[in-house]
């Protein structure tokens, strides 16, 4: 499973993470790393999966005074710069390598991502 947290203001993929599991308490700290290095978002878009629509999402999102933005159900053209971005790294990644490890490939999209 591969999950990504991109700044739509500046275009900047903020973290790329890779694991067989992302469940919403895994999310939260990813968010929580990455608000900690670019500073806290106003709102959050996201879509409807279960990691961001837990009671675990929503309290850290509250507590933190962050509004959540969901996209309508089905309807990825609501979020088509996440979308695009999506498409791209699997035409660019995924759809030409073959990855022997999780290890292996977190290392090259990590490499991917700085460049």
């Amino acid at each position: 499973m591969l999950s990504f947290i991109c700044m739509t203001c500046c275009r900047k993929c903020v973290s790329i993470e890779v694991t067989q599991r992302f469940p919403a308490d895994a999310v939260t700290h990813v968010l929580d790393r990455a608000i900690w290095a670019y500073g806290q978002p106003k709102v959050i878009t996201c879509e409807n999966g279960t990691e961001f629509t837990s009671n675990h999402f929503d309290q850290w999102a509250y507590k933190r005074g962050i509004e959540i933005d969901f996209i309508a159900p089905g309807r990825p053209m609501d979020n088509g710069f996440i979308e695009s971005f999506n498409g791209k790294l699997h035409d660019e990644w995924f759809n030409l390598y073959w990855f022997e490890s999780l290890i292996e490939t977190r290392r090259l999209i990590g490499e991917w991502r700085h460049e």
